[in-house]
């Protein structure tokens, strides 16, 4: 609309001067950083999926071993070591969360410092640079 009006105003001019709109330009050094710290936690993240897919598969054999033989009521064996296994498995999940959780933390933490940084530097600056000038000129 306002490009409507602009133009029928006579001017075209200020239709070129006008933003074009938002554009996006991301924090290069951020996003490495992001990279990395995801690259330290993965290999951890990784080992922690390999061992509760494995709980999660002795799990699964031991039911599958109890359906073979007909049985309804499972053997005292068989209850204790799948009792064992989903202990196991509530333990590798919630270390699964905190890990995920760190890492959040982490990407956070670095976003607030840029951020924090971006924020203070200019004021710092100009406060530094007046008080330069004011030292100047009273000499």
């Amino acid at each position: 609309m306002l490009n409507s009006i602009e133009f029928l105003s006579g001017s075209q001019d200020l239709i070129g001067i006008r933003s074009k709109g938002a554009s996006v330009r991301p924090f290069k050094r951020l996003r490495a950083l992001e990279i990395s710290a995801q690259q330290q936690y993965q290999k951890r993240l990784t080992e922690l999926e390999q061992r509760l897919e494995s709980v999660q598969q002795k799990i699964q054999t031991l039911k599958d071993q109890q359906i073979e033989r007909g049985a309804i009521i499972a053997s005292p064996e068989i209850r204790e070591a799948i009792k064992e296994f989903r202990i196991q498995e509530v333990e590798l999940r919630s270390e699964r969360r905190e890990i995920r959780k760190k890492l959040r933390e982490d990407i956070e933490g670095l976003k607030r410092n840029l951020m924090l940084l971006s924020i203070l530097i200019v004021p710092l600056l100009i406060v530094i640079g007046g008080g330069i000038y004011l030292f100047k000129r009273n000499q």
